[in-house]
């Protein structure tokens, strides 16, 4: 049984370790986006300007609305039909509590030897109603999982390269992933 349990645990830690990520975004007229999307996004960001991505991944596609709304930067995650996925809003390290921010900065120093941090979002998930009611009332927090999606510029080893985190509200490492910055189908010479 013991034997069972450390193989399942390596696997899983490999597994969170041997992830990557490409996204590849393309402009998208309104027109393409599903009813369902606009509308839920119009209602989280009145009077803003949203702008409309198609976003590719290496493994799913999704729309993605994105504004600066109340001084901040959005970003609005939808499935393919107009499913909300997450909302994703944009913050400095300096609004993250101390225990968060040192749960991060631990992590990254176990896996790197310098790291800079370059994005935080905070990310709200959960069913429409309770995103709306959050996001223009404050209430219904505990109805959302939080998480925080961390993008930093790092040294491993000799090379240099870019990865998300996400980590939960509490600091827990959920997901880590290496960013793949261009992909290509042909060897350039």
């Amino acid at each position: 049984m013991k034997k069972l349990i450390v193989w399942i645990l390596l696997f899983a830690g490999t597994s969170l370790f041997a992830q990557q990520k490409f996204e590849k975004e393309l402009r998208v007229p309104e027109s393409e986006v599903p009813a369902r999307a606009l509308d839920f996004a119009e209602s989280l960001c009145p009077d803003s300007r949203l702008k409309w991505y198609k976003e590719t991944g290496l493994s799913s596609k999704s729309f993605e609305a994105k504004t600066k709304y109340q001084g901040k930067k959005y970003s609005v995650e939808f499935s393919l039909n107009g499913e909300l996925e997450d909302v994703e809003v944009e913050v400095k390290s300096k609004e993250l509590s101390n225990s968060l921010l040192k749960s991060i900065d631990d992590q990254f120093d176990v896996d790197f030897q310098k790291h800079r941090l370059k994005k935080i979002q905070i990310q709200y998930s959960g069913t429409e109603p309770d995103v709306l009611q959050f996001f223009s009332q404050s209430l219904g927090i505990d109805r959302l999982q939080i998480n925080y999606e961390v993008v930093v510029s790092a040294k491993k080893g000799e090379t240099f390269g870019f990865y998300e985190y996400l980590f939960s509200s509490r600091g827990r490492l959920l997901k880590k992933s290496e960013i793949i910055l261009k992909m290509t189908d042909n060897i350039i010479y």
